[in-house]
Parts: structure tokens; C-alpha cells; sequence
């Protein structure tokens, strides 16, 4: 579970600390979409409820934002729910 939680901090301090960065590191993936079925390569296709929309959103968002200070923790709650999200996430796109 920890490695889980070590990956969601890294995550959320590449949002936080250089937000337009991680909008650039997100367009590509726009092209990965076939109507709301993401297809990365290499991985299981997955499909989504939002599709392209949300990334272009959570795009437009990062390239207006500011940034903010790294965390340097996170609670073992939300470590318990990224894992628990994981798990839901592998054993639906399987």
C-alpha cells in the first residue's frame, strides 16, 4: 500500500508544483481516446464515463493555474482510498 501512496504524492506534487507542465504531459493523451474509450498503448483499453472532455477541462485548468507548495505528506486515509480505487479501476478494465 505504501508504494500506492508514494505514487499518488509524486502525482500530486507534479500537479502542484508546475501545473502547466502536467497540462503538457496530459495533451498527448488526447489522442488516445476513441470516443470514451481510452487506448494507451501497451494497456488495457479503459473505458471512461467523460471521455476527452475531462482531460481538455482538467488541461485548460492546469495552464491557468498557479503553482502551489509540494506536500510532503499524505494521510494513510487517502493512501487506503487510492489503493482501494486501484483495485476497483484493474479489476474492472480486466
Amino acid at each position: 500500500m505504501a508504494a500506492v501512496g508514494d505514487a499518488v504524492l509524486a502525482e500530486l506534487n507534479a500537479v502542484r508544483t508546475d501545473p502547466k507542465a502536467y497540462a503538457a504531459h496530459l495533451k498527448p493523451r488526447l489522442e488516445l481516446f476513441e470516443g470514451n474509450l481510452f487506448k494507451a498503448p501497451g494497456k488495457t483499453p479503459l473505458m471512461t464515463q467523460e471521455g476527452p472532455d475531462a482531460v481538455t477541462e482538467a488541461i485548460a485548468a492546469l495552464e491557468s493555474g498557479s503553482p502551489l507548495p509540494k506536500l510532503e505528506r499524505i494521510s494513510p486515509g487517502l493512501c487506503t482510498a487510492a489503493g482501494a480505487k486501484y483495485a476497483s479501476i484493474s479489476l474492472r478494465s480486466t
